[in-house]
């Protein structure tokens, strides 16, 4: 039942890396099939405790992802693509038998989300223009730009695969 996910992320890191983008359709199918995935391993669909759960996991991390939106940190398809990894993980999670952990599994990806976010920017940032920029424009807050004028920036689904995999080798 992993490697449906793994799939998952691997288009998702190509397509945004190559294009910028990602496909709504392939979102939803995604999200369909993690209900279906619930159908055949999990609790009965309809018990409370676990659409409350599931229902504020979900939540929560798209509200996570709207205030990357909102910074410009992030695109709508990386918001998309955390709920829909948060959906999987907790799902992979009871499957693995520790639905209790399942908690502990979230939080997990929160700071693997976090820290391959840190590292990922730092390191394409100080690749890009180098260590004297990045550490000139954290003091003085102005914004590296590429040689066309647009803002640096780099495509969010590596981070998310990256908090994926690891919560993934860490929990499972």
């Amino acid at each position: 039942m992993i490697w449906p996910l793994i799939l998952y992320n691997a288009v998702n890191v190509y397509t945004d890396m190559r294009w910028r983008k990602t496909k709504n359709a392939w979102h939803l199918l995604y999200f369909l099939a993690s209900f279906v995935l619930l159908q055949m391993v999990g609790p009965p669909f309809w018990s409370i405790e676990m659409l409350q759960f599931l229902g504020i996991a979900v939540v929560l991390w798209l509200l996570a992802g709207l205030f990357f939106e909102s910074f410009r940190f992030f695109s709508p398809g990386d918001t998309k693509m955390l709920v829909v990894n948060a959906f999987w993980v907790s799902l992979l999670s009871y499957q693995s038998g520790q639905w209790e952990g399942v908690q502990e599994t979230l939080w997990l990806l929160a700071f693997w989300f976090i820290l391959s976010y840190l590292a990922v920017s730092v390191f394409l940032t100080v690749r890009k223009f180098g260590w004297k920029a990045m550490l000139r424009s954290l003091y003085t807050r102005v914004s590296l730009r590429k040689t066309d004028g647009t803002l640096l920036s780099f495509p969010g689904a590596v981070p998310i695969a990256c908090a994926v995999g690891l919560t993934l080798l860490v929990t499972i």
